[in-house]
């Protein structure tokens, strides 16, 4: 919903006009009464303001500091209430009108409002003041219990005029950000700035009349001005530690800082997991500036396609995050494919000239806390749910599921009870925080295998053995040293023995499972070889059942098409070479020319460098 179309919205709207309208009509009663020096008083104070209004300091995005509060207040601890109230309308009527050609209605009344604050929170603190105390003019300057009443009390009615449009945007949770703004040391420090240089420029006027006034605006001219550069210079340097400078998003410093406060607070949001879509290959055609620009052109389309309250940043190379707090996780998917559609039709440079490069981008998508109760957790499932679709095809969004819901729907239409798959659910879970490539090489198995088992016609209960067994063949290498499994480097004669008797280790493992009987044979003989020269027993293939000389294809094939550290992975006409040249030997020559008829239609299950996401 557009926000400045909201009931809310224009509710705040109201209520900042009827104060601005209550300070004019306030003033508009006492203007008979304002007598000379009073018009004086009046013009001086309006020409102050005027001319310190030129010389805001921007302390940071959500703060600002303006010399008002120093002039309204000062000059009411002294002056007549009505000669301030009278400036204060005459202000909120002038930026009013100035600010006519700006076609921003609400900045209009903004400013009005702001201005308004000033002159209601300077007089009514002074006028409540001097009634506790009896007093009247600037007799009580230097009685300090007076002076702190007045300070105080300009405090918090300045901070309840503004509490109320937090309430009234937002309710309950308004009054929770609104009063936590308020107490954060910036504005904090603003307050206590505003209020001791009110005080001194009430001395000034008490010492030295209106003379006295020309002297100390002088001064905090030239005090702003320093600290406008000095501001000026530090929220550069500050943007500059959180901006991608190619993209111009948001960068990894400042959205795991963001993510960081989120989670602490346990605030719902949703992470989209956005990663280009074959961007080496982009590179390699038009070289790394023209892939450079494709990202400037990338960052200004997610910045036009984003609304209010997403954010991005950039994470790594071609890795991004969006960040879509506050709404479902349905709401987030169908926002993920606007992005995506976005990338899609959006023309980069030199495309037209090489289709084949045209780039798009692929988008996974976690909810926290629904995913996980820390950051790593929710980031780690976008992850998950990313890497599925890009072992498969492109161009898509993909909601982050459980493994449970992975077996449950890899198995569906099988008789599996449901304490076989909280067995399998255990075991995938516990292998994917080892390992997640052999974890991922699973699931890559086990949709070959269905596949094929599909395309062979097999009956239900087959289907059920290889696609069970699939997702436990390499269990076994739960009980090998995780850096055994991951090691770069050429494996030691202990180190390879230790790996040829994951077979068996699984073997061992699965007996305790229930009904996997018939999944035994998968887990023990996948390594088998079609003329008995394979491991654990050197069986030949007339042995073996079915469902282990397709597990023994589909196994040695994945392992072909992906890469490890040690091993450039193979294109699909060089697997397929591979899998004719072992046809008889290695594998089942029934099984190679309906695999290779169900890697076409599927494609290859992973196509793209596998890589350590930058995110987490």
């Amino acid at each position: 919903m557009n926000l400045q179309n909201s009931w809310r919205y224009k509710s705040i709207k109201i209520y900042q006009f009827i104060v601005a309208l209550t300070v004019i009509a306030v003033a508009i009663y006492q203007l008979n009464s304002i007598k000379i020096p009073d018009d004086l008083i009046l013009y001086s104070l309006i020409g102050l303001i005027s001319l310190t209004q030129m010389f805001k300091i921007i302390i940071n995005e959500h703060l600002g500091f303006t010399w008002n509060m120093t002039f309204y207040l000062g000059f009411s601890l002294v002056y007549p209430l009505k000669t301030v109230l009278v400036s204060g309308a005459f202000m909120a009527l002038y930026t009013y009108i100035i600010n006519l050609k700006n076609n921003n209605k609400s900045e209009k009344i903004d400013e009005m409002f702001n201005q308004s604050i000033f002159t209601l929170s300077s007089t009514f603190a002074v006028w409540f003041t001097r009634s506790l105390f009896n007093a009247q003019g600037s007799n009580n300057l230097f009685n300090y219990d007076y002076v702190l009443l007045c300070l105080i009390t300009y405090s918090i009615v300045n901070m309840l005029l503004i509490l109320i449009c937090y309430i009234i945007m937002q309710g309950l949770v308004g009054l929770k950000i609104g009063i936590k703004s308020m107490l954060q040391k910036s504005t904090f420090s603003v307050l206590v700035v505003g209020g001791l240089t009110a005080y001194l420029l009430a001395l000034t006027i008490h010492a030295s009349g209106l003379r006295g006034v020309i002297i100390f605006t002088i001064l905090i001219l030239i005090v702003s001005r320093v600290y406008q550069e000095y501001f000026k210079l530090t929220n550069h340097f500050k943007r500059l530690s959180i901006t991608d400078e190619l993209t111009g998003l948001h960068n990894h410093r400042y959205i795991h800082n963001w993510l960081d406060k989120r989670v602490a607070d346990n605030l719902p949001f949703n992470v989209l997991l956005v990663d280009i879509d074959n961007f080496r290959r982009y590179n390699d055609a038009h070289g790394h500036l023209h892939g450079d620009l494709a990202l400037s052109h990338l960052g200004k389309l997610f910045h036009t396609t984003a609304r209010e309250g997403e954010l991005i940043a950039r994470v790594s190379g071609e890795e991004f995050l969006i960040i879509i707090p506050d709404v479902s996780v349905e709401e987030a998917t169908q926002r993920a494919q606007v992005y995506c559609d976005a990338v899609q039709h959006y023309n980069f440079p030199s495309t037209e000239q090489y289709p084949v490069t045209k780039l798009t981008v692929s988008i996974g998508v976690a909810r926290y806390p629904d995913t996980g109760e820390k950051k790593h957790e929710v980031l780690s499932a976008a992850d998950d749910a990313l890497y599925k679709i890009k072992v498969a095809t492109h161009s898509r969004v993909a909601v982050f599921s459980s493994i449970a819901e992975d077996i449950i729907r890899e198995l569906q239409g099988l008789d599996v009870s449901e304490k076989l798959i909280d067995e399998m659910q255990q075991l995938m879970q516990l292998m994917h925080s080892r390992d997640r490539y052999t974890y991922r090489h699973t699931e890559r198995n086990v949709k070959y295998a269905a596949a094929l088992a599909r395309k062979l016609n097999l009956d239900k209960d087959l289907q059920k053995t290889i696609r069970v067994g699939a997702f436990l063949h390499d269990i076994g290498k739960l009980k090998i040293p995780v850096e055994v499994i991951a090691k770069s480097d050429p494996l030691s004669k202990e180190e390879w023995d230790l790996m040829r008797d994951h077979p068996n280790i699984g073997y061992q493992l699965a007996l305790g499972l229930s009904e996997v009987a018939d999944c035994l044979p998968i887990i023990r003989y996948h390594h088998e070889r079609y003329d008995g020269t394979g491991y654990p027993e050197g069986k030949l293939g007339a042995e073996l059942p079915l469902s282990v000389r397709i597990m023994t294809l589909v196994d040695s094939f994945d392992a072909m098409t992906t890469s490890r550290p040690y091993r450039k992975k193979r294109t699909m006409e060089e697997a397929f070479d591979e899998l004719d040249a072992c046809r008889g030997t290695q594998f089942d020559p029934d099984l190679v020319e309906p695999f290779k008829e169900v890697v076409r239609e599927i494609g290859i299950l992973q196509s793209e460098e596998p890589k350590e996401s930058a995110i987490i």
